[in-house]
């Protein structure tokens, strides 16, 4: 059984005892590739927070050599469901939520900050997009319309648009399931030498099983 990661409170928030900040999932990705770990579930309930956090934290999922699956057990929004897409394997609890949404903040002073704040934005809102294009498949055009319209998605929703690959049954206890080595366009190339030699160690432990003979 693969170890556990929780992903249950405020993204990058330094003032929550639950915070989920992107050094502390580094490390702790480092510490379970080290230790000889293949894989990692990963168990999502977050409102979201900081996106730099939530991107960081993405990509360090993407980096890692390790096979992750993603468990979106109450929301993934705004930051969280940027940290979703990093899953190989995405699974979505039937009555969960996902929810996406374009940047904002808090800004103060003179016309000229508030016309950089929104140019930079927009920067962040296309880098966003991004991540969602390259996970669910979707046109960009339609993932900058759903970021403008804030859009919120049932568990059914978010499969058929390409959030998540798949719903869990209502008996799944969360153990992990045989999942199928698929490379992606994100994948880093420590991600793809680790499912290449996981590959071929599941082709080796197949063949040393012994053949029963049928009577």
């Amino acid at each position: 059984m693969n170890p556990v990661l929780y992903v249950y409170g405020p993204i990058g928030d330094d003032y929550s005892a639950s915070a989920v900040r992107a050094l502390d999932v580094a490390k702790q990705l480092d510490a379970l590739a080290q230790a000889g770990h293949q894989g990692v579930t990963v168990r999502v309930n977050s409102e979201g927070g900081d996106v730099f956090d939530g991107i960081a934290i993405h990509n360090s999922f993407l980096r890692s050599p390790l096979d992750v699956t993603m468990y979106v057990d109450g929301i993934a929004a705004s930051a969280a469901s940027l940290i979703v897409m990093a899953g190989d394997r995405i699974v979505a609890a039937p009555s969960s939520t996902v929810m996406i949404h374009r940047a904002y903040t808090v800004v103060g002073g003179n016309a000229p900050d508030f016309a950089k704040a929104a140019q930079d934005l927009e920067a962040i809102d296309e880098t966003i997009a991004r991540i969602f294009v390259t996970r669910t498949g979707q046109p960009i055009e339609t993932i900058r319309k759903m970021l403008d319209d804030e859009t919120w998605m049932s568990a059914d929703e978010a499969l058929a648009s390409g959030f998540v690959d798949e719903i869990a049954s209502a008996d799944e206890g969360g153990d992990e399931q045989d999942n199928a080595i698929r490379t992606r366009p994100t994948d880093s190339p420590a991600k793809r030498a680790a499912r290449a030699k996981l590959s071929e160690n599941m082709k080796s432990s197949a063949a040393r099983l012994p053949l029963r003979e049928e009577v």
